[in-house]
Order: C-alpha cells, then structure tokens, then sequence
C-alpha cells in the first residue's frame, strides 16, 4: 500500500523505499535521521551520498518542505532512474557519481552544505574509501559552520567490530560527535553517527 520495494538482483541487495508520508517510516532507520541531537538551519542546503530509492528525500521533504535544496548522489545510474521514474522523487539535483570522489571534487570547487546524509552501507559491505580519514575530512569541509553530517552503518553482530575503528576517525575529524541505535528486524541493526563542525 505506501510501501514499494526494489531488488537489485545482480548485486543480491534490496533498497526499500517508502511512498511520501508513511507511517511505516516511522520508528526506522530512515526516521532515525530526522533525530538530530545537534541544532541544524531551519531550512538546511542538504546533500545526500547513497541517494538510492530516495527514501531520505521524501522524509526530509516532509520535515523541511518540498523546496528544500537537496543534491542526492549515487554511483547507479539506475538507482536514480528507479528514484526518478518509480518512486516519483522531485526536486533534487541528482548525481551519477561515487560519492568518495563526489565530495573531494566537491569541496576542491568551495561547495557547501548544512545537512550530509552519508548512506552508502550495501548490506553486506561498505566502501573502504568511505572509512577513510580523508573521506570524513571531506565531508567535513564541505560542512557550513554549523553543520551536520550523519553516517548510516549496518550494526550487525559480525559487524560490530568494524565501527570502532571508523568510530576513532570520526573523533578525530570532529570535536561534536553523537549516535543512536536503531533496532532492526532479525538482529540487523542501524546505527547512525552524527557529526557537527
């Protein structure tokens, strides 16, 4: 009913996305990202690394309004024409790029933002390139003072050892740094990292 799902097949991950408004959000990772426990802009120039299904487009959209300048990047072309075309995601400057080189030559040009969503997790893996200092410190720069960052990381059993050593990164990036846990179905938990400049 408000829910759709999408399976990529080939790489035997699944993205949900969720139609504008439902109430099955809430309670999820996705809502997890409006918790901010740092003050951010009321109306927040965002960029969204992991655009997938666009999930975080229409959370974000309904918070902030349907004019809230948002620039959503994700390295399948065929995710934003899912997001585009099946999902119905409006208003969003969308970028076919990896996003570990989206924001170096992001903030190599002076680009910035208020909110970064980073949500490049695949299920089973996450990009080495993205745990990287230089990576966080990217993101970073790209920051208006002020802003906010959040990174979205599965938290599984077998995975938990693999956020420490991120964890330490971020510390060393960023002074403000806080987390949330959001519980999953059959122990496949989220956690997400907010950071502040």
């Amino acid at each position: 009913a408000n829910r759709r799902m999408v399976f990529a097949a080939a790489s035997r991950n699944f993205f949900i996305s969720f139609a504008k408004g439902a109430k099955a959000l809430h309670g999820t990772v996705w809502d997890g990202f409006l918790r901010f426990p740092f003050a951010i802009k009321p109306v927040p120039r965002t960029l969204i690394l992991g655009l997938g299904g666009g999930t975080a487009v229409c959370l974000l959209q309904d918070k902030f309004g349907s004019t809230l300048p948002i620039c959503g990047v994700d390295i399948d072309p065929e995710m934003l024409t899912i997001a585009r075309n099946f999902f119905g995601i409006k208003n969003v400057e969308m970028i076919c790029q990896d996003a570990t080189l989206y924001v170096k030559d992001a903030r190599q040009l002076g680009d910035k933002f208020d909110f970064i969503i980073v949500d490049l997790d695949k299920g089973e893996s996450y990009p080495e390139q993205a745990e990287t200092e230089e990576f966080i410190a990217n993101c970073k720069g790209l920051l208006n003072p002020g802003g906010v960052v959040v990174f979205n990381r599965i938290y599984t059993r077998n995975r938990q050892e693999l956020i420490a050593p991120f964890l330490k990164i971020l510390k060393s990036v960023f002074v403000r740094i806080g987390s949330v846990i959001i519980p999953g179905l059959a122990g496949s938990d989220n956690i997400l990292f907010f950071a502040q400049t």
